[in-house]
């Protein structure tokens, strides 16, 4: 169980292409080919990638946020940087419906190399990841809230088409979240997969962003077995990574 949470998970909590990571996994499964871990991912990290920072790792969470289950780990900003490359590309012959949604998809998740300081957590229990990043400098981007908005109107459901007969769709809504810093944005979606021979998954996913200055605080959590996920608590968590964050 662990090491398909963390396969599929990271690049699902990184944001991005999520439902693609979803579609190639079930692939790969049905296959027989079990994939690298996406904590352990093979891909290089680019040559730019940040290193982590030292005082950005003061400010993230303390174990204990996360729960007496959870174990906790500082992820190292060239595991975050491979896996959110990964997770943003298309596979080959792979199509999402509306089309216009795919580069919009691509704009939610966090690129690490374009940052000049990344600090990570990750905190995973029998049904869930956490992850936490802070990223500071560069080109820090979060958007409008009606550019957001509009977004999840015109993209609220896309359907997703690959080769192999598979099939699948992701379903996006607004999350209600504390309302910090400069820009604050969540979203809940869930991927649901299914396979020619009758096989299917499901995740269910929530994001969360602030932007304050030239920082940007991040938060994702992932259940790949499709569970639903505590909205309150991690709408709480969130705030409490904003604050946590404050000091450093």
């Amino acid at each position: 169980m662990t090491a398909m949470l963390r396969r599929r998970a990271l690049p699902v909590a990184l944001g991005g292409a999520l439902l693609l990571s979803a579609v190639s996994g079930c692939a790969e499964e049905d296959d027989g080919e079990a994939a690298a871990p996406a904590l352990e991912s093979s891909a290089p990290a680019p040559e730019d990638t940040p290193a982590t920072d030292d005082d950005l790792v003061a400010g993230l969470l303390p174990e204990d946020a996360f729960g007496p289950a959870a174990t906790v780990t500082d992820v190292d900003v060239r595991e975050l940087s491979a896996s959110a490359s990964g997770a943003g590309v298309l596979p080959q012959g792979v199509t999402l419906t509306p089309a216009e949604c795919t580069e919009g998809l691509g704009k939610i998740q966090p690129d690490p190399v374009k940052f000049d300081a990344v600090a990570g957590r990750s905190a995973e229990t029998p049904r869930t990841l956490t992850v936490q990043m802070l990223l500071e400098d560069g080109e820090v981007e979060a958007g409008s809230a009606a550019d957001f908005e509009t977004f999840l109107d015109r993209c609220s459901h896309v359907d997703i088409t690959a080769p192999d007969g598979t099939t699948g769709s992701l379903d996006l809504r607004p999350l209600e979240i504390p309302q910090v810093g400069d820009v604050t944005q969540g979203v809940a979606f869930t991927v649901t997969v299914g396979t020619p021979d009758g096989t299917g998954a499901a995740v269910n996913a929530l994001m969360a962003v602030a932007v304050e200055g030239r920082r940007m605080v991040f938060l994702s959590q992932v259940a790949p077995d499709g569970a639903a996920l505590d909205e309150a608590a991690f709408s709480d968590l969130f705030d409490q990574a904003y604050e946590a964050q404050g000091d450093v």
